[in-house]
Order: C-alpha cells, then structure tokens, then sequence
C-alpha cells in the first residue's frame, strides 16, 4: 500500500499555471475524499520541507491528501518570482484544492521559513476550505525575515537573496548548481528589484506594510515550532502569540532541527520528535480524530521537556543591574558585574566603536564568546556562580543609556553562561539607535543553570557578519566613542520546580 503521485497544473486567475504534485494516501486503506495539505513553496516541490518535516509520502501514507506546489516563477511553475507576493496565489490554490474530488473540502496549510510566513498572507483573505495553518519558524512580517530593529541579518540576508536569485532565474539558472557562485555573484551586478527595496528600507514601515499580512483577519487553528537558535526565534515566539497558537519550542537552529548545534551537544532528548508529535497530534484535532495536544510544550536546556498552558510559562522578572570597579566593565577581565541592587551612583563605561575592526560573530546557534570578551570593545558584567539552580523560560531585555557623537549606533546585546572557560550565548539581540535609553529585546530562551554557574551580559556596537557593518557618521565610516552609563538586564525566572 503505497501512496500515489501526480503532478498537475493548477490555473491561476491572470492564468498563470502552477505546478503542483498531489499525493494521494493508498485508496484500499483510505477511501474516498480526505483531509488535505498544502504547502507551497520557492525551493522545488519534491522538497517540501522534508529535511525537518515528514515528506509528502509518509503524511499520505497516514491518509492525507497532500498538495504541494512550485510558487510562481520557481521549479517548473510559470510566471516571474517576487518574494512575499503569495497571498492571490495561495489563496486561489486553497479554494482549488477544498474542491477537487480527493479532498474533503478542508484543508490545512503546513511548512516552515518562507512556506511559513506565506501561509498567513493565504490566511489573512480566508480563503473557502481553510480550516488550520502550521506555519513553523516563521515570523510575524517580512522584515523580520531580512532585518531586525532598524540593522539587517546580513550574513542570512545575503546568502538568502542569492538562493532565491538562482531558484526565479531562467529555467537553465534555476537547475544550475546553488554552490557555483559565490554570494555576491549570484545576486548580480544589477541585483533584482525586490533585493534593492531590501536594502533600502531598514525600518519596519512603509515598503514591508504592504507585504505584511492582517494576522487580526486570521481566523483559523494554527501551530507553530520556535527554535531557541533560529534568526527567526524573536519573530516565532511574536507570531505564536498573535495567532494565539499552540506551540513547541525547542533548543534548535533553522535546520536541521537536532540535538547537536554546533560545537554543542545536548543529548537525545533535545531531538525533534516532539516537533514532528506535536504537528501530527495538531492534525489529528483540527480534522477531528484527537484530543487537543498541549499548547506549548518546550525544552529547556539541562531540564528537559515541559508543558505548560501557555509560552512563555508564568516567570518572574529578575532584574540585574551592571557596576564595576576601577577597572571598568571592558573585556572578560575587568570589573564589570550583575548585581541584584543598582548602584548608588553612576559609574560610566567606555569604549571604541569601530566600523572598520568589527567585533566578528556569525549567526552561529549557541557560540562561545571568551575570545570576543577578550576585546575591551566588548563590555562584560558577570553574576557570581549560582548557589541553586536558576531557570530562564522567555525573553530577556537588556536596557542600556548610551551617548555618543555617531549618527548611528548600534548596540548588540547577548546573554551568556560561563562554564569552566567557555562563555556560551543562549540569548542575542540588536537594536541601531541614534543613543539615548535603548532598549534590546533578546530572543527566546529555555535553560537551567547549575549551581556554580554564572551568567554574563555583553554589550558591543557591532557583531559582523550576523548584522551588517554601521558606518555610524552621517556622511561615511566614523569612528566614535561610547560612553555607557547603565545598564540592566531583566531576566525571565520560572520560580515552580517541574
């Protein structure tokens, strides 16, 4: 009992056709119409998010009708390629798919990243036949995809563009082979005009409102998977609240969704079968053969699973505040602390920020910051060791006050553990500021410090290249100093033992 393929041409209102494989479940185990799938997507059908999720075959094989499609202007589907312009065409796709004879007439849009993010934009002009969306490790609007508070995700901006390049190319380009070209080459000398609005609008309005789908109109169950380590965790952990969403976080990258990340290991239970569990328990309910599954499950770091009734789940802010001594807060080796009480007077920091000699960091899962806190352009407050346990499930939010004569600044802030020498970032986050009181929201974090343990806060004006280089002058490159005069961090602390 094998399930079928077939490969179709789905028409679009201006004509355009999509192409688009249907597999069916094994007709002797499951008869007549089914629930339905759909995800649609700009890599190549025959993908269909199968490095993290199950294929196509193994969902038909549980008795789903699953529709996956080419969007416009990718694989072999007509038409010329702009991203995050879906919504015509998935809505379209959704009504096609509710009334063809396999289906049911209900169907569930599924996938993560951009074949995430395309279902609420579906979503928003509730199409007949939706009943659920899935959209996991994506975020609440297209320039959460690219940037973040005002600088860009440069590393992932940039290699991103040029895969999406190659895919809505020509059709010899889009076969070609994706490792050819170096990044800047395969965006071109004359980048596509889609990559110059990128570049061109830092600020989350204007250009990206109209590609930004009305969560508000979203009227249907959705679920979604958060990843501690994803460049979309802020994003995710916003769109689940939105959409009021069940939810399952766990310790992962963008993908593959696994236990090891990086030089990190964190053992079997840190897989991804809860993820994969929590979307097939999500089906069984909307389409009604199960009971609702727990609304957010989610990992934490040295405690394993939890679920609770909500994410985050219910935690106390613990807010730390950063002093020092003659030495100042500048690298590792200084003076710098997080103390439970502020400091009866201000003790300012200072330091360089250079756009030429950036503090260098990628957007890596999980690194280990000592060497950078070498760097006295690196500001270091470091609690002493932990006498209990301490678990952080949630948010965290550095608040710095900042002076300096740049233009522009930017000011990126990371949360660490310090084990025996390695200073591992858990939590990171970048706000580009013209100074004053800035606010840095950090991504989610699940994760149980031991006793003996201490956590760390870094400040620095660059990490290049997650986040693009800030000329910081008016005109061109500026060195500047920084003067620093608070700083605190507020930390979400789950007080109740599992």
């Amino acid at each position: 009992m094998t399930p079928t393929l077939t490969t179709v041409g789905v028409p679009m209102a201006d004509g355009t056709t999509l192409a688009t494989d249907v597999w069916l479940p094994p007709a002797e185990q499951f008869g007549g119409p089914r629930p339905t799938l759909l995800q649609r997507l700009p890599y190549g059908r025959g993908s269909a998010s199968a490095m993290v999720l199950p294929a196509p075959a193994a969902l038909a094989a549980l008795g789903y009708a699953v529709v996956v499609q080419d969007v416009r202007g990718t694989g072999d589907s007509e038409g010329d390629f702009v991203p995050f312009h879906e919504a015509a065409d998935g809505a379209a796709t959704v009504e096609w798919a509710a009334a063809q004879p396999f289906s049911d007439g209900r169907v569930c849009l599924y996938g993560f990243s951009y074949q995430g993010y395309n279902q609420l934009q579906t979503a928003a002009l509730r199409p007949a036949g939706l009943v659920a969306v899935a959209p996991m490790m994506a975020p609440t609007s297209p320039y959460e995809f690219v940037h973040e508070a005002g600088a860009r995700k440069w590393d992932f901006m940039v290699l991103w563009a040029a895969q999406l390049t190659r895919l809505g190319g020509d059709p010899q380009r889009r076969a070609g082979d994706p490792h050819a070209a170096e990044a800047a080459a395969a965006i071109g000398a004359e980048p596509p005009q889609w990559y110059r609005h990128w570049v061109g609008n830092d600020q989350p309005a204007g250009y990206w409102d109209s590609l930004t789908a009305d969560l508000e109109a979203i009227d249907v169950p959705a679920f979604t998977v958060l990843g501690y380590a994803d460049v979309f965790a802020s994003g995710t952990w916003a769109l689940a609240g939105c959409l009021d969403a069940t939810v399952v976080c766990g310790p992962w990258a963008h993908m593959p969704w696994g236990s090891r990340i990086g030089d990190l290991e964190l053992g079997p239970e840190a897989g991804p079968a809860p993820a994969v569990e929590g979307f097939l328990a999500f089906l069984d309910h909307v389409f009604g053969e199960g009971p609702a599954p727990a609304r957010s499950t989610w990992f934490e770091v040295g405690g394993g699973w939890h679920t609770s009734a909500q994410w985050p789940p219910p935690a106390e802010p613990l807010t730390l505040h950063g002093t020092s001594g003659a030495s100042g807060a500048n690298s590792r080796h200084g003076s710098g602390a997080l103390v439970p009480e502020p400091p009866q007077a201000a003790h300012p920091e200072w330091f360089v920020a250079d756009p030429t000699a950036p503090v260098p960091g990628a957007s890596a899962a999980y690194p280990d910051n000592a060497a950078l806190e070498d760097r006295r352009d690196v500001l270091c407050w470091t609690t002493g060791p932990q006498d209990a346990p301490l678990r952080l499930a949630g948010t965290p939010v550095v608040s710095v006050e900042v002076s300096t004569p740049a233009a522009s600044l930017d000011v990126f802030a990371a949360l660490c553990v310090v084990d025996g020498g390695v200073s591992r970032q858990v939590s990171a986050g970048v706000r580009r500021t013209t100074g004053g009181r800035v606010e840095v929201g950090l991504s989610p974090v699940g994760w149980r410090l031991e006793p003996g343990q201490v956590l760390r806060v870094e400040v620095s004006a660059s990490r290049f290249p997650r986040h693009d280089l800030n000329p910081q002058g008016a005109d061109g490159v500026l060195i500047a100093p920084v003067t620093l005069t608070s700083l605190q961090a507020t930390l979400p602390v789950v007080r109740q033992e599992p």
